[in-house]
C-alpha cells in the first residue's frame, strides 16, 4: 500500500543519522492524533456537528454555494448578506499579539531587574553576571526588543568556553537562538534582522543570511528597504555558491553530480545545486513512491488555483509544480524546495471549496518561497563533510520532518496574503484550520513548542485577517471544487461535510440557523439559475471584478467589470490610489493584460473623467482596461493578469490576478 511505502522511509530516516527528529504525521501541520484513519477521518466526523452560524458543515457550503451564484451574477451585496450570516465571527481565542518595548522604563520590576544586571555585567566584563540575567530577560520578556539584541551581543564579547560553561551553548547557538526568539514574534523589526543577518554573515553562514533576507522581502513587499533586502539576498547567495566552488575545486570534486537512481547522493552535489534543481530532484524520487493522480481535470484544476496563488509571491524563478497523490487515509500536504508540491487526495476529501484549497496551497508555496525546506536541509547536512554523501531517504524524511513554529506562521500570513491577492475570501486557511480544531480540541501550546495548535493557528490568523482589513466575503468557489473533486472517488468528495448531515427537507433551503430561506437569499430565477450554474455560459453586461495590491502605500484596484454582447471582449474599471508621499506616474500604453505565461492579449487603458496618468498624493484616478479577443467565462477567476509598471526611476511593477 502506499502508506506502507511512505512509512519504509520514516523507518529508514529513523534508523539514520537524525533520530532525533520527529515525524509529523501532516507537513502543513495540522499535526491532529488520528486523522490519518482510513475510516473517512471519524475525529472529523464525531466533532463537527456545527460549522460557523450553521447547523452543519455541509449546511454552511451549501450555504456559501448558494453566495457564489450571486458573485457570478454580479449580485454582490447579496452574496456578502448571506456569507456574514453563515460564517462565523471571529472570537480571537489564540495567543494574541504581544506589543513590542523599546524603553526599559516600561518593563515590569522583574524584567527590570534582569535588564540593569545584564547591562552592568556587559559594562564590566563579569561574564555569568551578564550572559545568565541577559538569557532570563530574553527568554521570560521577548517582547522587550533589546533584551534579545543584548543577549546576542553578550554572546559575541565573551569566549566560546565562557558560552559553553555558563549556558551549555555554543556563542552561535546562543546568538541566534535569541533574535530568532524576537524576530518569531515581530517579524517586521529590521533591527533584530539586521543583528540576525550580521550573525550570519561573521560565522560565513551565508546561504541561511541570503534566505533570511528574502524572507523579510517577501513577508514585506511594501517595506521600503524590502528591495534592498533583495539584492543583500542575492549577494549572500553568491557569495554561498563562490565558497562551495572553491571547495568543491580544492577538493577535486568539481565532477559531483546527482546520482540518477542511486541510493546515496553527495553532500557536494546538493551544496552546488540551485533550489530548483534540488528540489526537482527530490520530486522525481517522490513521484516514484506515490500513486500520482493524472486525471487532466484535476491536475488542470489544482494547478490553475496553485498557480495563480504562487504569482503573488515574488519568486519568479521557481517553475511551480502541483501533483496530486492518491491516499484518502492521508490528510497531507507538502512542499519541496524550487516550488514542488504535493497534495493527499485525503485532505482535497477534507476541505470544501476553491478558496481553502487556495489557502492551503498559499501555505504549501509559502514554504517553498521562504525556503524553509531548503534551509532545513543544509542545516540538517551542516555536520557532514563535504566529500560525503547522504542517503536519498534521508533527504526525503529531512523534507516530512516537523518545521519549526515562526516558518509555519510565516507560511500561514504569506499563504493567507497570497490568496486574498488571487480574488479569494481571506479565511479560507483559518478555516481549514478550525475544522481539525475541532477534531483535536482546544489544545493549548508554549512558545517553544514546535507545532502551532489548531487553536493557537485560529487566534493569530484571525489577528492578521482583522489588522490588515482582509476581505472574508468573497469567492469561495464550492461548486466548482465539488465537482472536480467528485472525480477522486472514494465516496463523497467532502469527508468534513458529511458529518452532522441534516436529512430533513430544509437541510439546503434554510438560512444556516434553521430559518426558511427569505426571497431575497434566492439567485434570480430559473433560467438565471441555471445559467450561472453553468461553467460554459458568458454572464453578458456587468460582472464582479475584484482585484487589490498595494506597494509602498500606493494601490491599484480592479472594482467591477462590464462583459460584452459577444462575450469576446470586456472592460473592467481600475482605480489607482496614491497614498504615499511622492507623486505616481505610470505610462497608459504599456499597461498589459497576459494570461498565465503566454502571450499579451490585446488590451487599452483609457483614463477616466479627465484624469491624467499621473496620481498625486492623497489623490485617486480611475481609468478602464479593455480586453480584445477573450471570452469571459463563468467561473470566478479569467486566469489573467493585468500589469501597470511606474513610470519613474522607482519603477515598482503592479501585477493583479484575477
Amino acid at each position: 500500500m502506499l502508506t506502507k511505502k511512505l512509512r519504509s522511509l520514516l523507518a529508514l530516516f529513523v534508523a539514520g543519522l537524525f533520530t532525533s527528529l520527529m515525524f509529523a504525521s501532516s507537513v502543513w501541520s495540522l499535526n491532529v492524533d488520528g486523522l490519518r484513519s482510513g475510516d473517512r477521518h471519524p475525529q472529523i466526523k464525531d466533532n463537527i456537528i456545527a460549522f460557523g452560524k450553521s447547523r452543519s458543515r455541509q449546511n454552511y457550503l451549501q450555504q456559501l454555494e448558494i453566495a457564489d451564484r450571486f458573485y457570478t451574477q454580479g449580485a454582490i451585496s447579496e452574496a456578502i448578506k448571506i456569507q456574514k450570516e453563515v460564517k462565523a465571527d471571529f472570537t480571537n481565542t489564540g495567543t494574541g499579539r504581544r506589543r513590542a518595548i523599546d524603553d526599559p522604563e516600561q518593563l515590569s520590576g522583574g524584567a527590570r531587574s534582569y535588564y540593569r544586571n545584564g547591562k552592568s555585567g556587559l559594562d564590566e566584563n563579569l561574564i555569568t553576571k551578564a550572559l545568565i540575567p541577559l538569557q532570563r530577560l530574553s527568554e521570560d520578556y521577548p517582547e522587550f526588543i533589546q533584551g534579545h539584541i543584548m543577549l546576542a551581543q553578550a554572546a559575541r564579547k565573551f569566549s566560546e568556553e565562557d558560552a559553553k560553561i555558563v549556558l551549555g551553548k555554543t556563542k552561535l547557538e546562543v546568538e541566534l537562538e535569541a533574535l530568532e526568539r524576537g524576530s518569531s514574534i515581530f517579524p517586521e523589526r529590521k533591527d533584530l534582522l539586521d543583528a540576525r543577518l550580521n550573525a550570519f554573515l561573521t560565522y560565513d553562514k551565508f546561504i541561511e543570511a541570503s534566505v533570511t533576507a528574502r524572507q523579510f522581502a517577501t513577508l514585506f513587499p511594501d517595506d521600503p528597504d524590502s528591495n534592498s533586502y533583495l539584492r543583500k539576498a542575492d549577494l549572500y547567495l553568491d557569495k554561498h555558491r563562490k565558497e562551495i566552488a572553491d571547495k568543491l575545486l580544492a577538493l577535486g570534486l568539481v565532477g559531483s553530480i546527482f546520482g540518477g537512481r542511486r541510493a546515496e547522493v553527495s553532500i557536494a552535489a546538493i551544496l552546488s545545486r540551485s533550489e530548483s534543481e534540488y528540489g526537482a530532484f527530490l520530486a522525481e524520487n517522490y513521484k516514484e513512491q506515490l500513486e500520482i493522480v493524472n486525471d487532466p481535470e484535476i491536475v488542470n484544476y489544482v494547478n490553475r488555483v496553485g498557480q495563480k496563488v504562487a504569482k503573488s509571491m515574488g519568486r519568479n524563478e521557481f517553475n511551480y509544480e502541483f501533483y496530486v497523490y492518491k491516499d484518502d487515509s492521508d490528510i497531507n500536504a507538502f512542499a519541496l524546495p524550487g516550488g514542488k508540491v504535493f497534495i493527499a487526495s485525503g485532505i482535497l476529501n477534507a476541505i470544501g471549496s476553491e478558496a481553502e484549497l487556495a489557502g492551503l496551497l498559499g501555505h504549501e508555496v509559502g514554504h517553498a518561497v521562504l525556503s524553509h525546506g531548503y534551509l532545513k536541509t543544509i542545516e540538517r547536512i551542516a555536520a557532514k563533510s563535504l566529500g560525503g554523501f547522504f542517503g536519498i531517504s534521508d533527504l526525503l524524511a529531512i523534507q516530512l520532518a516537523e518545521n519549526a513554529r515562526s516558518t509555519e506562521k510565516q507560511s500561514d500570513i504569506l499563504g493567507t496574503r497570497a490568496a486574498v491577492a488571487s480574488g479569494y475570501s481571506a479565511d479560507g486557511l483559518w478555516n481549514i484550520t478550525r475544522v481539525f480544531q475541532a477534531a483535536s480540541g482546544n489544545r493549548r501550546q508554549s512558545y517553544m513548542d514546535t507545532h502551532p495548535a489548531p487553536s493557537d493557528r485560529v487566534g493569530y490568523l484571525e489577528d492578521f485577517i482583522t489588522r490588515n482589513a482582509l476581505n472574508r466575503y468573497a469567492y469561495e468557489g464550492v461548486s466548482n471544487y465539488r465537482n472536480v473533486m467528485a472525480r477522486l472517488g472514494g465516496g463523497n468528495n467532502n469527508a468534513i461535510a458529511n458529518s452532522g448531515r441534516n436529512n430533513d427537507s430544509t437541510a439546503f433551503s434554510g438560512d444556516g440557523n434553521g430559518r426558511p430561506e427569505r426571497d431575497s437569499d434566492r439567485p434570480r430565477r430559473n433560467d438565471q439559475r441555471e445559467a450561472a450554474n453553468s461553467s460554459n455560459a458568458c454572464p453578458r453586461g456587468k460582472v464582479s471584478l475584484v482585484a487589490r495590491q498595494e506597494r509602498d502605500r500606493v494601490i491599484v484596484r480592479l472594482d467591477g467589470g462590464f462583459v460584452a454582447t459577444s462575450c469576446s471582449s470586456f472592460s473592467a474599471k481600475v482605480l489607482i490610489t496614491n497614498n504615499s508621499d511622492r507623486p505616481f506616474t505610470f505610462v497608459p500604453g504599456f499597461v498589459k493584460v497576459f494570461k498565465n505565461n503566454s502571450d499579451d492579449l490585446k488590451a487599452r487603458l483609457t483614463m477616466k473623467k479627465g484624469g491624467q496618468p499621473s496620481v498625486g498624493v492623497g489623490e485617486t484616478v480611475e481609468a478602464e482596461i479593455q480586453v480584445f479577443n477573450h471570452r469571459w467565462t463563468n467561473q470566478a477567476s479569467q486566469d489573467l493578469v493585468l500589469e501597470l509598471k511606474e513610470g519613474s526611476s522607482v519603477a515598482r511593477v503592479f501585477r493583479l490576478a484575477f
